[in-house]
């Protein structure tokens, strides 16, 4: 399962003593894979690997374009069939600083700041995903999970 967003960056190149800048797109992604392999005793061992690609806004390579900024989780779980595993672990965080101003006023020596508002946000996201595997024979029918 993958969640893909483009983004435009420039690229140059020189042709025939030339510079020449073109568009070239680049892919930030969201993506998960999952390899089960089923044990003799109807555990399921999983395979995971979660990449998360953002494109940082706010932080410009020499050209101009948005850097990327990569995550990646790979672990290996053994789960009984029907039992949920919790992962975590990829943090986002995001800071701005606005001001708000009246116009002409805040320009003012000595009372400007009187008509002025600096706000400062920091968020922070953490993307969880909950795995619920469950064993299902060739009809159909899923395998009740045995009480432990």
């Amino acid at each position: 399962m993958e969640q893909i967003i483009e983004i435009p960056f420039s690229q140059t190149q020189a042709d025939g003593g030339v510079l020449v800048t073109t568009t070239v797109m680049r892919e930030a992604k969201l993506s998960l894979i999952v390899t089960p392999q089923i044990t003799a005793d109807n555990k399921i061992i999983m395979d995971i690997e979660i990449h998360k690609d953002t494109p940082q806004q706010n932080t410009l390579n020499p050209q101009g374009d948005p850097l990327i900024d990569k995550k990646f989780l790979k672990t290996k779980l053994l789960v009984d069939n029907g039992e949920t595993v919790v992962l975590g672990g990829i943090y986002s965080k995001t800071v701005s600083n606005t001001k708000n101003a009246v116009p002409g006023l805040s320009r003012l020596p000595v009372l400007g700041h009187l008509f002025q508002k600096d706000k400062k946000e920091d968020s922070r996201v953490e993307l969880m995903l909950f795995i619920t595997p469950t064993l299902v024979t060739s009809g159909g029918q899923s395998i009740a999970r045995q009480p432990g």
